[in-house]
């Protein structure tokens, strides 16, 4: 019996481009009503409120972003507004951490 792999949602949902591009679609405007947001950001946080994903547990843990992640962090940072008063990961309270 040959090893399975994972290879993206194409292996899992084996649908046409034009039927995912309908899904698509159609999951913006469902998205897109505040009322239906908010009941799929619960689900989905009721979902992952039993998993730890902190230290060791965390894929990226211990590995360094690589010059192009750090590239784009920052230029999406910029593109916020950077890190100022409360956006500052550093700010707390009021204070700035030690």
């Amino acid at each position: 019996m040959a090893k399975a792999t994972w290879k993206g949602l194409r292996a899992c949902w084996p649908k046409s481009k034009e039927t995912r591009e309908k899904m698509r679609v159609a999951a913006i405007a469902r998205y897109t009503n505040p009322k239906e947001r908010e009941r799929t950001s619960a689900a989905v946080k009721k979902a992952l409120r039993g998993i730890d994903r902190t230290g060791p547990n965390n894929s990226h843990f211990g590995k360094p972003h690589s010059q192009d992640a750090k590239k784009k962090i920052s230029d999406r940072v910029k593109e916020r507004g950077g890190h100022r008063g409360l956006r500052n990961p550093n700010f707390r309270h009021g204070d700035y951490m030690a």
